[in-house]
């Protein structure tokens, strides 16, 4: 049955050409016949009327985007508004119990709503809509924009889970399926690192997804997120209580194996999930190696807070008396066939020179994906007599093993003479793997090899005439691989990285680098602060990419966010008048340009950041709250009330009260959908985060929104407080600003938390955001009761 059918059926007294037999008279069709046609066209939005059976008069605005919630709700506003509807503080949600608005809620998704007419208006309400369905059916059309380029796509994707912002994740992956420029297999990728990053980790671990994605090779990225997920949902609720011998046990004969096909090698992977899973699967291996289980715990710091529970997992290997291994190929090849492939590439590099020995090297590179395996494999290559050397590229078997080598890692190897693109392809880089052909044809003979050795190295290569394919993706390695640590102690190699990124490229290379900020900035931000020289010893470059990221045509509220971020770090590290003005004027343009309602979280935790870390400039940072102020009033009802509370708390705090007038008195947009003293009245919510003040304000706009619910705030530096105890296992809702929370803290409130709570990772350091959290996960959060 078609959408058509099941809308104007029982419980709608109007009929489409009488599909159910009944009677349908011309007047009806005739009067019908606009809004079919307006649903049948590529508008952004359809209007269908519906009459109940107890006379009441609905139209519904069908939206399958937010953005076209907007602007539906913009125009139905200005064409009927208040006097000739029951548009008033909201437009109806849709009735899931009602057959009608469940079809029109599976056909288009949340973004529909219903427009209820008043019996005496209903005349002039259908003249002014149907008026507003002819101006959209005989408005030109526009040019479809041109799609952008998938690495600007992906750009904005990893931006977005660098700020746990999976709604522009989801905006991303969706822009990519439209335009169909990843495969299936590519997109459901994507689907799992942007569960993993806003904590969804059932999606992540869905039973169908994972177990196509365990049977494919997949980007070392993908396995990372996937670990994340198995150790939060399976393992992290045994570290609170040093449950080391019972969480081994649980992975032994439950978790092992699910799992095996993602526990070959641990090579580009970091993160406590992973060393502690890895650790326990050294544990439980047979036969189980000291040697083991000693090279993976000195993968952890010294420092690291839960550096004892790893050493406890470590204390429980009981080895069986073992000669030490031959060095000899047949062990490296057993080693290979247990799904040790670290150990069996570490036994082959000591081998001798040979085919062989090549040929495993090149498949335990294709399995690792490092930059320094694949030199390695490469290089082996590269030394074989050319007889043997030969046969990588006559035999099938060796062919396709460096094929899919060079496949997955997508061009990331410079050569000096890369092929052309065949005809009618395209040249643009991707940089996330796709799925491996299932016979990809032999490669043409080796051209030497020329891996970058660090970022300065890769920063070269993009000054040069030559296109280099697989820049982007070769950064996306280089962010685990390169150590950037070797800068901060080494001012001049600090003015060499800054002249490097503010120097001029060809129109390729700076593409490529643009594409590949996620990447740099992402190695950079690794640095910490309490390092010799510190994270300030990089002050410099953070600059220089702030600028080079103001200055890109192609900025998105993504992108701007993470502009944000930089300048906060930038703050932190001490900024002069000047540069400080520069920055702020570079802020202002990005928010007066997009004026996009993304903006606003943001934009107000960067204001109320100045209250804890004033600016050298109140001029700047006064045109700073003025662009805010106007993007607010720009948006009317879009911004729910607590959150324009919260800029006129800061505004007051920063001493701009002058700033509260002026905007709208109540929200008449989508945000409304969520009656916030509805759905957080009896609820107990917990937030937590490092800045009181933040904390402070977002609880006050909460019991400003609902005198009827408990709000706690927590600061605590590590878990374990009676209070936070408490609030982790009773809150239904618990927010932690992961931005400015210490990590002991963070774990413990995860590994506390009942599975039927709701708790929220976002990261970012403001109210705003904060209450963004509780606005999106409320209505969850009260259905888990």
């Amino acid at each position: 049955m078609s959408f058509l059918d099941r809308f104007f059926s029982e419980g709608n007294q109007l009929r489409w050409k009488a599909q159910d037999g009944s009677s349908s008279s011309p007047s009806v069709q005739k009067a019908l016949e606009p809004f079919i046609a307006l649903l049948e066209s590529r508008a952004e939005f359809a209007i269908l009327p519906r009459v109940r059976p107890n006379g009441e008069t609905l139209y519904y605005a069908l939206c399958r985007t937010p953005a076209a919630h907007r602007m539906a709700q913009d125009l139905v506003r200005a064409f009927i508004g208040r006097s000739h509807s029951r548009f008033g503080e909201r437009p109806l949600p849709l009735d899931s119990s009602d057959p009608i608005e469940q079809a029109v809620e599976a056909e288009f998704g949340p973004h529909s709503f219903a427009l209820a007419i008043p019996p005496d208006k209903k005349n002039v309400a259908r003249e002014r809509l149907m008026a507003l369905v002819r101006l959209l059916l005989e408005r030109p059309s526009r040019p479809e924009r041109a799609p952008r380029a998938t690495g600007r796509i992906l750009r904005d994707f990893e931006f977005a889970l660098q700020e746990r912002n999976g709604d522009a994740a989801r905006e991303s992956i969706d822009e990519l399926r439209a335009n169909h420029r990843l495969s299936a297999q590519n997109l459901a990728f994507l689907e799992i690192r942007r569960s993993v990053a806003v904590g969804d980790f059932d999606a992540a671990l869905e039973p169908v997804r994972l177990s196509e994605v365990l049977q494919s090779g997949m980007p070392r990225r993908v396995v990372e997120a996937l670990l994340d997920a198995v150790y939060a949902q399976e393992l992290a609720r045994f570290e609170p209580g040093a449950q080391a011998a019972e969480a081994t046990e649980h992975f032994r004969n439950s978790l092992r194996p699910r799992y095996e096909p993602i526990l070959r090698t641990r090579a580009g992977l970091r993160g406590h999930a992973v060393a502690a899973i890895f650790l326990m699967d050294a544990v439980t291996s047979t036969p189980a190696s000291q040697e083991r289980v000693n090279a993976l715990l000195e993968l952890v710091p010294r420092d690291d807070t839960r550096r004892t529970y790893l050493e406890s997992v470590a204390a429980l290997l009981h080895p069986s008396p073992t000669q030490p291994a031959a060095k000899s190929l047949e062990e490296a090849l057993r080693a290979y066939d247990a799904g040790d492939v670290d150990t069996a590439f570490e036994r082959a590099c000591g081998l001798s020179p040979g085919f062989q020995r090549t040929l495993l090297l090149v498949r335990c590179a294709r399995e690792m994906e490092v930059l320094e395996s694949v030199r390695v494999a490469l290089e082996s290559i590269e030394a074989l007599p050319s007889g043997e050397r030969e046969r990588f590229h006559t035999e099938k078997a060796p062919a396709r093993a460096v094929a899919a080598l060079r496949e997955m890692l997508l061009s990331a190897v410079d050569e000096e003479a890369p092929a052309p693109p065949p005809a009618g392809a395209s040249a643009e880089p991707r940089t996330e793997a796709v799925a491996l052909a299932p016979e990809p044809q032999p490669p043409p003979p080796a051209a030497p090899v020329s891996l970058p050795h660090g970022w300065l190295e890769w920063m070269e290569r993009l000054r040069t005439a030559q296109p280099w394919p697989g820049a982007v993706r070769a950064a996306e390695l280089g962010e685990r691989e390169w150590s950037v640590m070797g800068l901060v102690a080494d001012p001049p190699t600090v003015e060499k990285a800054t002249t490097l990124i503010e120097a001029n490229r060809d129109t390729w290379g700076q593409q490529a680098f643009r594409d590949a900020l996620p990447h740099l900035i992402g190695a950079l931000a690794e640095v910490p602060m309490n390092t010799a020289g510190g994270r300030a010893a990089l002050r410099p470059l953070f600059h220089a990419l702030f600028l080079q990221m103001a200055t890109d045509q192609e900025l998105s509220h993504v992108q701007w966010t993470a502009m944000a971020r930089i300048f906060g770090l930038l703050m932190d590290m001490g900024m002069a008048r000047a540069e400080y003005d520069e920055a702020m004027n570079c802020l202002v343009d990005g928010v007066r340009t997009l004026r996009a309602r993304h903006l606003v979280e943001p934009a107000l935790d960067l204001l109320e950041f100045h209250l804890d870390t004033p600016g050298p400039s109140r001029k700047g940072l006064r045109t700073f709250a003025n662009s805010v102020h106007s993007l607010l009033a720009a948006l009317h009802g879009r911004v729910a009330p607590e959150v324009r509370r919260a800029f006129v708390m800061t505004c007051v705090a920063l001493g701009f009260a002058d700033l509260k007038l002026g905007l709208p008195a109540e929200a008449l947009g989508e945000e409304r959908t969520v009656d916030l003293r509805k759905v957080l009245s009896g609820l107990q919510v917990a937030l937590y985060s490092l800045r009181q003040s933040a904390l402070n304000r977002a609880r006050e706009a909460l019991l400003e929104a609902c005198d009827n619910v408990k709000v706690q705030c927590f600061s605590d530096a590590v878990g374990g407080s009676s209070q936070l105890t408490a609030a982790a296992r009773n809150a239904d809702l618990f927010v932690i600003a992961t931005a400015a929370a210490k990590h002991a803290a963070t774990t413990y409130i995860e590994s506390t938390r009942p599975a039927n709570k709701v708790t929220v990772l976002v990261h970012a350091q403001g109210s705003a955001s904060l209450l963004k959290a509780v606005r999106d996960n409320a209505e969850k959060a009260r259905a888990n009761i």
